[in-house]
């Protein structure tokens, strides 16, 4: 099966409107018939946004780890991301 990766990295300080949201809900459900892998670093801001419309279509997040995953790391390392909306996605 080939597959589509797609990469998102954007600004942590967005306006996200209804507007914006529909628009990349609806390209990824021209795109369902496909093997769709995302590949986001799941900051605050774009990153997340588009994570947590990807996870509404898709109903799947797959995520990789350059570090073992821990708390004390997490915070070393994410300090910057709210932490709430991130163990939303991970979890």
């Amino acid at each position: 099966m080939n597959s589509i990766t797609i990469g998102v990295t954007g600004h942590r300080d967005i306006v996200i409107t209804e507007n914006l949201k529909d628009n990349i809900k609806g390209f990824f459900i021209g795109l369902k018939s496909k093997y769709i892998k995302l590949l986001s670093p799941l900051a605050d801001g774009a990153d997340r946004l588009v994570a947590d419309i990807y996870l509404d279509v898709f109903r799947r997040l797959s995520s990789i780890w350059a570090v073992p995953y821990s708390h004390l790391i997490r915070k070393r390392i994410y300090g910057l991301f709210s932490d709430r909306g991130f163990q939303g996605l991970i979890s």
